[in-house]
């Protein structure tokens, strides 16, 4: 013989209530958490990632490959042809002169597995730059090497290099 289940109860307003207010408190909790987290995170690069930036910026909008070249990691140049490279570093130039830079903005910190079995540390700041010929926001990603920095990747988001 089977046994009948009891009838479901239906689910007052007030316990629906109670269960959707419980559910934006413990999603309001972890957006604030991950926050706080990553604010914690950018803290650690706060007086050397930054000043570092902000001296690199400008040395990045003069558009010299050779220049670039001496601020950026080993690894990072071996993945990029030299033509590639020359390519675009003629088309983030159609920025024009570089006119102001905001203070860099952290993003996130990652680990990459080297080809030599080792762990890089790699750190990720937006820019916000004004240039001659538009605004650009400058996403660059850097190797933490124990206190001083090399790039890692760079790249430009602007209107102006739409060609609109």
């Amino acid at each position: 013989m089977t046994q009948a289940l009891p009838p479901l109860k239906k689910m007052s307003i007030k316990t629906f209530a109670l269960f959707i207010a419980i559910w934006i408190v413990v999603l309001i909790a972890v957006f604030a958490g991950s926050a706080i987290y990553n604010n914690y995170k950018g803290q650690q690069y706060r007086d050397t990632a930054v000043p570092y930036l902000l001296k690199i910026v400008p040395e990045l909008s003069q558009w010299n490959p050779q220049q670039i070249k001496g601020l950026m990691a080993e690894e990072a140049l071996k993945n990029v042809p030299d033509d590639n490279f020359l390519t675009m570093i003629n088309f983030f130039s159609k920025l024009g002169e570089l006119q102001r830079v905001d203070t860099p903005v952290f993003e996130k910190t990652d680990t990459r597995l080297t080809a030599k079995g080792t762990t890089q540390k790699i750190v990720e700041y937006s820019v916000e730059t004004v240039y001659e010929n538009g605004d650009a926001l400058l996403n660059i990603r850097l190797i933490d090497l124990d206190g001083s920095f090399a790039i890692y990747h760079f790249s430009f988001g602007s209107a102006a290099l739409s060609g609109k």
